[in-house]
């Protein structure tokens, strides 16, 4: 259990990384499927790819600004 509620923000942002890392990759793993076959709906997923890794990169900016952590500190708040 976090100690602090500065503790419990720090979780509760790995988690959310965490979870688009998740979903980045069961989206690919579809896109996969679906690569050659329906070629528009494989960019789109491709877009919605892009869009997670771009919000990883906004979550490390704050987590950066605000406490000092790169994304290795931040997994380490994912219990």
């Amino acid at each position: 259990m976090p100690k602090t509620k500065r503790d419990l923000l720090k979780r509760k942002l790995a988690q959310a990384y965490n979870l688009i890392d998740k979903a980045t990759a069961y989206i690919t793993e579809v896109g996969a499927e679906f690569d050659g076959i329906h070629e528009q709906e494989t960019e789109s997923l491709g877009i919605v790819v892009a869009t997670c890794e771009s919000l990883k990169m906004i979550l490390d900016l704050f987590c950066q600004e605000t406490w000092g952590m790169d994304q290795d500190e931040i997994k380490k708040w994912i219990p």
